[in-house]
């Protein structure tokens, strides 16, 4: 089965810092809602701890829409190849939406994504009934974070639309994946940190420094992946040790 992680790059982000330097408000000073612009660099691909772009790093751009009731919609896209979705495809896209409302200090998510490759249904894909390409994941999220407090904790769930592996010993992996997250506002850097297992396939740490500049977001980010035994996505290692940078900007 096909998964995805988004990555970025550099020039990107200085040709939308030309052509886009605000948000769009809807309706009287964003009372419908409000659209914000994104683009970023990655120098890797990584995501559940796997390579995702045969070791090359990806750019992305990508839109979202925000209201005051808290829905959202969103759209993603990035020049990409993971394993499986054959040699014409070089793109990823994704599309998501759900909605997310605060009490107090705990904020709660809901939602679906759905990951899509263009160019995988053409001539060299390796699309099978048990093996999809483009699929869906719902997701729920619980995030703590008191108000002015420094800090915040982040529960997520992910389930897929295909039961993951959907045949003989494979079945059920890559089904779900779960994580828990941290971070922690210090005066001159963030801090953030997660575990996360993917059923059947990886368990996964990162730790992430991340610091914002001249209107820009830095980041540095060591990913510890292990493989689980009978893996079926992640075949390339039993452990993997990456690092990687990233820069962004939201408009």
């Amino acid at each position: 089965m096909i998964k995805k992680i988004i990555t970025s790059t550099f020039a990107s982000v200085i040709l939308l810092s030309q052509v886009a330097n605000a948000e769009i408000k809807l309706g009287d000073k964003g009372s419908i809602g409000t659209i914000a612009f994104n683009a970023g660099y990655n120098s890797a691909y990584v995501w559940r701890g796997m390579d995702q772009n045969n070791g090359s790093g990806s750019p992305y751009i990508g839109a979202d829409l925000s209201t005051p009731i808290g829905f959202y919609l969103g759209v993603w896209t990035a020049s990409a190849q993971p394993s499986g979705t054959g040699g014409n495809n070089d793109q990823e896209l994704d599309i998501y939406g759900g909605i997310a409302k605060t009490f107090g200090p705990l904020t709660f998510d809901i939602g679906v994504i759905e990951y899509r490759y263009p160019g995988a249904d053409r001539q060299g894909s390796t699309t099978t009934a048990s093996n999809p390409v483009n699929f869906l994941e719902y997701y729920g999220k619980l995030k703590f974070a008191p108000d002015k407090a420094p800090y915040s904790i982040q529960l997520a769930y992910y389930e897929d639309d295909t039961d993951g592996q959907s045949s003989g010993t494979n079945k059920n992996k890559g089904k779900n994946y779960q994580e828990i997250s941290g971070a922690y506002n210090f005066p001159i850097l963030t801090v953030a940190a997660s575990y996360g297992e993917y059923k059947g396939e990886t368990e996964t740490i990162t730790l992430t420094l991340s610091k914002s500049l001249f209107d820009m977001n830095f980041a540095a980010t060591f990913v510890d992946a292990k493989k689980l035994k009978n893996s079926i996505a992640a075949t390339s290692f039993n452990t993997s040790k990456d690092f990687f940078l990233n820069v962004s900007k939201t408009f």
